[in-house]
Formats: structure tokens, C-alpha cells, sequence
């Protein structure tokens, strides 16, 4: 199977936390990843609010990432947490 490069803005410009959400959740189109899109959806778009203020995602400091994250998700079941990271990190690893 051949893989896609998309990129996410053309060079030059920036791509807002809301925008790169977008773009990753569409990857995410199959009828078999639709459970998946639900729920990293909630968590993304919870974070592209979060951070809407950046005009860059790239501008998101790893510090104000995990500061986030653990305000969000510390009360919550460790199973709700390791759903959320893995968000986070499926999202991040795409978006590098």
C-alpha cells in the first residue's frame, strides 16, 4: 500500500490548532474508524479550543501541552487517560 503525504498548509503558512484537528480526523474516514474519529474527535477539538489562540500548532510548547492535558484528564479513569493520550499522540506523530 502506497502512503499519502498531505501537507497541512502550503509552506510559508500557518496551520491553527482547529485546522490541523481537521485535517487529522479526516484520515480518520473509514466506516471501521468511525468509534475511533468519535472519540479522538472529542478530545482533539477539546484541545483546538484549548489552544485557539495559537495562530501555529507548532507554537503549542510541549510544558503548555502537558499542563492541559493533566487539568483535562487527572480526575478520570486511567483508561479514559490512555484513550485521550493516545490521541494526542496519534494526532501529534500525524502531524509531524
Amino acid at each position: 500500500m502506497a502512503a499519502t503525504v498531505t501537507r497541512l498548509a502550503p509552506a510559508g503558512q500557518l496551520t491553527t490548532p482547529r485546522e490541523a484537528v481537521t485535517v487529522y480526523l479526516a484520515t480518520l474516514a473509514g466506516a471501521e474508524q468511525a468509534g475511533t474519529r468519535k472519540i479522538y474527535g472529542s478530545v482533539l477539538r477539546g484541545l483546538a479550543s484549548a489552544f485557539a489562540a495559537e495562530a501555529d500548532v507548532s507554537a503549542i510548547t510541549a510544558a503548555a501541552l502537558a499542563e492541559w492535558f493533566t487539568a483535562q484528564w487527572q480526575d478520570r479513569a486511567p483508561s479514559t487517560w490512555n484513550v485521550a493520550l493516545d490521541a494526542i499522540r496519534s494526532a501529534a506523530a500525524y502531524w509531524a
